[in-house]
């Protein structure tokens, strides 16, 4: 068995989220976090300079982050794709399957 049962992804899950919890109380930290490993986060990255295919998979419903954002990269960067998902959150759960076809078909199509 390699993959994980749906009851084993909710409990993973519960005990994420209960271990970020109360974000109240590491809101400093986490915005500290963020600068510290991202220093350049307030700049714009020069994604119209990538120069290979780039395949974006992105949930709509992902509240860490935008799906907007996801769309005006796949603009900016030549030769992308924007695969989009529903349902899953950040972490596309219940996708699995489908996200892994897109992936190797995309990965056929630019290998000749």
């Amino acid at each position: 068995r390699d993959r994980l049962t749906n009851t084993e992804i909710k409990k993973i899950m519960q005990d994420i989220f209960k271990s970020a919890m109360p974000i109240s109380k590491r809101t400093k930290g986490v915005i500290n976090d963020m600068f510290v490993s991202n220093p350049d986060i307030n700049t714009g990255y020069p994604f119209d300079k990538i120069t290979v295919p780039t395949l974006i998979i992105h949930d709509a419903d992902d509240p860490a982050a935008k799906f907007s954002g996801a769309e005006a990269m796949a603009k900016q960067i030549p030769n992308s794709r924007l695969e989009r998902f529903e349902g899953g959150g950040h972490l596309l759960i219940g996708h699995e399957d489908i996200i892994q076809k897109r992936i190797q078909q995309f990965i056929n199509e630019f290998s000749s």
